[in-house]
């Protein structure tokens, strides 16, 4: 997507784990939140070993979270990027969990897919995680541990 060239292009956040309303980043990291819309995305929901979520896309699946909007998009992200560990302006590393993408997400409220920034990771760095059924990581108690 042409949005990929432009690392802070103004797109809303699709948050599925900790940065979630109510859970343990969100306050500290999404405090000036503007609207909050429920949304899916074609992905695969996984905890980690140490009891992080990450998701993987995959267009079989689906992962429940929000599209979070910022008066300020570029701000919000060069905040929360060091969270995540990603750094968009420099080279990809092997070691990072995370990745900031562009992808497709579907607000529930209208059924219309738009691109959205989210963390995601890849499928070589799930090994030994575990898959979350129903891709909801609110609905099996995960709060970021």
């Amino acid at each position: 997507m042409p949005a990929d060239a432009d690392p802070y292009a103004p797109l809303p956040l699709f948050v599925y784990g900790t940065l979630r309303p109510g859970l343990a980043n969100h306050a500290r990291f999404c405090a000036d939140v503007a609207p909050v819309r429920r949304a899916a995305v074609a992905a695969r929901l996984y905890r980690m070993p140490d009891g992080f979520p990450v998701i993987v896309p995959d267009p079989h699946g689906r992962v429940l979270g929000e599209l979070l909007a910022f008066p300020d998009p570029a701000a919000a992200l060069r905040r929360i990027d060091p969270l995540e560990d990603v750094d968009p302006l420099a080279a990809a590393r092997p070691e990072a969990r995370y990745q900031r993408r562009v992808i497709l997400a579907q607000p529930l409220d209208t059924g219309l897919p738009e691109p959205a920034w989210a963390y995601v990771s890849d499928a070589a760095r799930v090994v030994d995680a575990t898959e979350i059924p129903g891709g909801d990581w609110i609905a099996v108690g995960g709060r970021g541990e």
